[in-house]
């Protein structure tokens, strides 16, 4: 996934591949979210990325990996005291993405 903007804030795009374990690609999205800046832009890219996977019947593998460019979005998810405050809500959101994605892999067919 990835977000982008040009400018600081400026036009800003989302996009994503969502594929499975062995690389085949399952859906890909890209669109425009107005203007933000590159930080916000990553976070949404990222949310709207875990919202889709998480409302699709995709064959999910095992593990979810998640891979970004963006330095600053990892080092928030792993350490949030260092995410500013007003990107709170939207972290918030993320985690409970990822508890619901988390659900969906451990109920039994």
């Amino acid at each position: 996934m990835d977000g982008s903007a040009i400018g600081k804030p400026g036009l800003a795009d989302v996009e994503s591949i969502i594929h499975d374990w062995k690389e085949r690609v399952l859906l890909m999205f890209s669109k425009n979210i107005g203007v933000k800046d590159s930080n916000l832009a990553e976070l949404l890219a990222m949310i709207e990325a875990l919202t889709i996977v998480a409302n699709t019947n995709i064959d999910q593998p095992p593990d979810i990996i998640i891979e970004s460019d963006s330095k600053v979005v990892t080092v928030w998810l792993n350490k949030v005291s260092d995410c500013p405050w007003r990107y709170n809500e939207l972290l918030n959101r993320m985690y409970n993405l990822f508890i619901r994605i988390k659900n969906i892999l451990r109920i039994p067919l």
